[in-house]
């Protein structure tokens, strides 16, 4: 049976695409914010300011 693991590539050459307002993302904004000593911080397009993902701290 062949191995099914997942690959990690880094790919220099592209840029992902919003899933929101899907215009090509050269950087992304982030957001931290510190709530009782965690360090939580929010990512978002830099177009339409719409959440792409939440990382606790």
């Amino acid at each position: 049976m062949p191995e099914t693991g997942l690959r990690f590539v880094d790919r220099d050459d592209l840029s992902p695409i919003c899933p929101h307002c899907e215009k090509y993302l050269d950087e992304i904004y982030v957001k931290r914010r510190g709530i009782a000593g965690s360090d939580a911080s929010v990512h978002y397009c830099p177009f339409c300011l719409k959440v792409l993902s939440i990382l606790p701290g």
